[in-house]
């Protein structure tokens, strides 16, 4: 291997390699395949191709390479999100006053719960509560 020297001269560079490397590098040089065998290789790659189809890989690999594929995305993600937190609160809430409304009629504590059921369903998000 030759490396430029930074006064353009060239300089030879000596690789240590293991006895494995060396046997690679050396395969590699000898590489011969018949007919048959680029036949299966090349079935071999159009099959994997059309797998990545199937499963969207190509697909994906789109979207990841467009930001604004992925802004969209998470900004629709976001709204759902939000709406479904929004109502799923709402329905804890409703089910809460609810279940506040069954322990009005108990005695004792019955009239604590009573006057936060009539807190919450007289609760004006409007008016300050200082």
């Amino acid at each position: 291997m030759t490396k430029k020297h930074p006064h353009n001269e060239t300089k030879k560079v000596e690789l240590k390699l293991s006895q494995d490397e060396k046997q690679l590098a050396n395969d590699i040089e000898t590489f011969e395949i018949d007919e048959a065998e680029l036949k299966k290789i090349k079935n071999d790659f159009e099959n994997t191709v059309k797998m990545l189809r199937v499963v969207g890989f190509i697909d994906f690999i789109r979207y990841m390479k467009s930001p604004r594929r992925i802004i969209f995305a998470n900004f629709i993600g976001g709204i759902f999100r939000g709406l479904g937190i929004i109502i799923g609160m709402t329905l804890i809430f409703a089910v809460l006053i609810w279940i506040l409304g069954q322990f009005v009629n108990f005695p004792l504590i019955g009239e604590y719960f009573g006057h936060l059921k009539r807190l919450l369903e007289n609760f004006n998000p409007e008016a300050l509560y200082y």
